[in-house]
């Protein structure tokens, strides 16, 4: 089965369960944002992760998996340091 690109975002309160989830995200992709992760996934990955990090939440916290269609990924547009499976700094894709 293929791999796809997730994007990972979340709101977490409490700073144990924060750690958590980020050491598990840290396993399936690469930190785009303080509380941001792009991860290439297949369907069991998905899974696995999703279920994984639902063990650690508490009442409040949100985690949001956002699935980036081939359109979404030559459309993005990324400045900065933290620049994720681009080549340069600063790069237009599909412009």
């Amino acid at each position: 089965m293929a791999a796809e690109h997730y994007l990972v975002c979340y709101d977490i309160s409490s700073r144990t369960v924060r750690y958590r989830v980020e050491k598990e995200l840290l396993g399936y992709g690469e930190r785009v944002q303080y509380s941001v992760f792009e991860c290439l996934l297949t369907f069991e990955q998905f899974q696995t992760l999703r279920h994984d990090i639902r063990q650690w939440l508490e009442d409040g916290d949100r985690v949001n998996y956002f699935r980036l269609c081939i359109h979404c990924l030559r459309r993005r547009i990324t400045q900065g340091a933290m620049v994720a499976w681009q080549a340069s700094h600063f790069e237009i894709i599909d412009g």
